[in-house]
C-alpha cells in the first residue's frame, strides 16, 4: 500500500508539472522515478506474495511434525500429474524440475495406497472413483532417469504411466535446448554473448535487462536454438561429465522400446524441438506433429495417440490439427483458452513442486493448488 501510494502522488504531481509547463528535463525525471516506483511496487507484491506461500507451508510442515495437521481424505475428484526428471540427489540448482528417487517412491507410494490411480487412456475415457481422487502420472522431455529411476518404482507399486518423449535425436540432437541453458548457467561463466546481446548470469539464468534469455529462446523456432546450442555445447564440457548426465540424457531408440515394452508405460510425443508451438508456422507445427509420431511409432511398433505440448503452448487451431494428425489426447499445463473447458480432447496437468515437503505436495495435489 505504501509504495501505491508513492505512486499515485507522483503522477498527480506529474499531472500538475505538466500543466505548469515545468521544464523537460525535469519531467523526464519524474516520469523515471515513477516507472521506477511502479516496479518496485509490482516486484514488492511479487516477492510479499512469495513470501507469505513460504510461511504458510513452514506452518503446515510445522503441524505435521507436532502432530496437530493431517491430511484431508481425498475425496472423489481427478487430476493428471506432470512429473519431469527423477534421480539419485536431485540437484535443484541444476534443474528445478527434477525430484529425488526417493521423494518420487514416498510419492507413489502414497498415491498407490490412497488415490485411485489410472492409464491417461483409462482418465481420458472418465474414469473417476465415487471416494478416491482419480489421477494419472505423466512425464515430459524424455530423460533416461524415466527409464533408470522413475520406471522400477512404477512397476514395484504397479502404477501406469506416460511418458511424453521430445524426439529430437531425430534432427540429430541427444540434449535439449533448455537444458544446456540451465547447465551452462551451472558451470559457465558470468556472462553470455547470443546474437550479439550480452545477457549476465543471475542465479543460473542469463538476463539482458528485463529480458531473459530463457524466455528470448521460447519465442524462437529451431533454427535460432540450434545456433544457440551448437554455439555452447563448442564452448563447454558438461556433455562429456559423467556427474551431469542424470540432469540431461534422453533415452536412445533402444531404450525407448525397453521403457515401451513394459506393462506400465505408454509413450506419447512432446513434439520434435521443444518449441513453443504458437511461436512456430502452422506448417512448422504440422511437422513436429507427424515426425515426432513416426519416430516414435516405428521404434515402438504401437500407435502414438497422445501428446503434450511442450511449455504448455498451444493454440486452438493447433488443438485442431493435432486431433487431425492422430492425437485424441492432448494435455497442456494450464488450459489457456475459455472453450479448453468443454473441449475434451485437451486436460491440464498438475506439476510437482520440487521445493516443498511430502505432506505439503500431497495436500496441494488433494486440494488441487499451491
Amino acid at each position: 500500500m505504501i509504495f501505491r501510494k508513492k505512486a499515485n502522488k507522483l503522477k498527480l504531481v506529474l499531472i500538475d508539472c505538466t500543466k505548469l509547463n515545468v521544464p523537460r528535463k525535469l519531467l523526464f525525471l519524474l516520469e523515471l522515478l515513477l516507472s521506477a516506483s511502479e516496479i518496485v511496487f509490482g516486484l514488492s507484491l511479487v516477492l510479499i506474495k512469495k513470501a507469505q506461500k513460504k510461511i504458510e507451508w513452514a506452518f503446515r510442515d510445522l503441524g505435521y511434525a507436532i502432530g496437530t495437521r493431517k491430511l484431508p481424505n481425498a475425496n472423489a475428484g481427478r487430476q493428471i500429474m506432470l512429473y519431469h526428471g527423477v534421480t539419485k540427489n536431485a540437484k535443484l540448482d541444476i534443474n528445478a524440475r527434477f525430484i529425488s528417487t526417493a521423494q518420487f517412491e514416498q510419492q507413489i507410494s502414497y498415491m498407490q495406497s490412497n488415490f485411485h490411480v489410472v492409464s491417461l487412456d483409462e482418465y481420458f475415457k472418465g474414469a473417476t472413483h465415487p471416494s478416491k481422487l482419480t489421477i494419472a502420472i505423466t512425464f515430459d522431455d524424455g530423460y533416461l532417469n524415466n527409464l533408470i529411476e522413475a520406471l522400477p518404482i512404477l512397476e514395484k507399486y504397479e502404477v501406469p504411466a506416460t511418458f511424453f518423449v521430445t524426439t529430437i535425436r531425430e534432427a540429430g540432437y541427444d540434449v535439449l535446448w533448455a537444458d544446456v541453458l540451465d547447465l551452462y548457467g551451472y558451470t559457465g561463466g558470468a556472462e553470455l554473448t547470443f546474437n550479439g546481446e550480452c545477457y549476465i548470469r543471475k542465479n543460473n539464468d542469463f538476463w539482458s535487462g528485463n529480458n531473459k534469455l530463457k524466455n528470448v529462446l521460447k519465442a524462437t523456432g529451431w533454427e535460432e536454438k540450434q545456433q544457440f546450442v551448437d554455439e555452447i555445447l563448442a564452448s563447454n564440457a558438461f556433455l562429456n561429465d559423467p556427474h551431469y548426465f542424470p540432469y540431461f540424457k534422453l533415452m536412445d531408440e533402444q531404450e525407448l522400446q525397453k521403457l515401451s515394452a513394459s506393462p506400465y508405460a505408454t509413450l506419447g510425443s512432446h513434439g520434435l524441438y521443444h518449441n513453443c508451438l504458437d511461436h512456430v508456422s502452422i506448417s512448422a507445427c504440422q511437422k513436429e506433429l507427424e515426425v515426432s509420431k513416426n519416430y516414435l511409432e516405428n521404434i515402438t511398433q504401437k500407435e502414438v495417440t497422445s501428446l503434450a505440448y511442450p511449455d504448455g503452448s498451444y493454440t486452438r487451431e493447433i488443438v485442431d490439427l493435432a486431433e487431425k494428425t492422430g492425437y485424441t489426447m492432448q494435455l497442456s499445463v494450464e488450459q489457456l483458452f475459455a472453450e479448453d473447458t468443454s473441449d475434451f480432447r485437451i486436460e491440464n496437468r498438475f506439476g510437482v513442486n520440487p521445493y516443498i515437503r511430502f505432506n505439503n505436495q500431497m495436500e496441494c495435489i488433494i486440494n488441487g493448488r499451491y
